[in-house]
């Protein structure tokens, strides 16, 4: 019975050991602070390479803060010790680190030799109204015209982005200090939209179809 009890004070040791790894390298001082700080009783390995996690009284201090965080970061790359590769998705709601997936089921979660997050994307589910409405109003957009819920921030290469539209197969117009990106996903590049169409997707980014968008992005390569 006490050996039970030892392993999984271990697996969970292991667990946040892990987390401090990711959110150090990501430079996420909050998060940080918050696994290092006893918030969780217990996380457990549910179905598919997801865990369940359970928490200590300490976790209400962090849930309570504002603003609130409502994060996925996806596409953290780890390794264990025999050789196998996963991907690891955190979602974090209302604070909390409250989702841990890994992509391999048959991954050993408790001994990983190796965290990548250089292609880690950061997606907040529900940024503040007021920090898009800034973003967008001081670039220039019509605000009555632009789809809010639709609109998230991705974090890309240690840059952040607002995610504006999709286009097609997974590229997207990212807005980052006040520049419009065109971010293509199979390529992994990012190209700059010239000042000279700023004019044109201020009035129509979120009005025309993907295909007279799509004309306006050719003929940037």
């Amino acid at each position: 019975m006490f050996g039970f009890f030892k392993k999984r004070e271990n697996n969970l040791k292991k667990i946040v050991f892990l987390l401090e790894q990711v959110f150090l390298k990501a430079n996420e001082a909050f998060l940080l602070k918050e696994v290092r700080d006893d918030v969780f009783a217990k996380i457990q390995l549910g179905f598919n390479g997801s865990f369940n996690i359970f928490f200590t009284e300490k976790a209400a201090l962090y849930e309570k803060q504002i603003p609130k965080m409502n994060t996925t970061f996806r596409n953290i790359k780890v390794q264990d010790k025999k050789g196998s590769y996963s991907d690891l998705e955190i979602t974090v709601i209302d604070n909390l680190v409250a989702g841990l997936k890994f992509s391999n089921s048959n991954f050993d979660f408790y001994n990983i030799s190796l965290i990548n997050i250089g292609s880690m994307q950061k997606i907040n589910e529900c940024i503040e109204d007021e920090y898009k409405i800034k973003k967008l109003t001081i670039f220039g957009f019509d605000m009555l015209n632009i789809p809010f819920c639709e609109i998230y921030e991705v974090k890309i290469k240690n840059k952040e982005y607002l995610h504006l539209r999709e286009v097609f197969d997974g590229d997207f117009i990212g807005l980052c200090n006040n520049e419009l990106y065109w971010l293509r996903h199979e390529e992994n590049q990012e190209l700059l939209i010239p000042k000279e169409l700023h004019d044109f997707f201020r009035k129509k980014l979120f009005q025309e179809s993907d295909d007279e968008i799509h004309k306006k992005l050719i003929n940037l390569l």
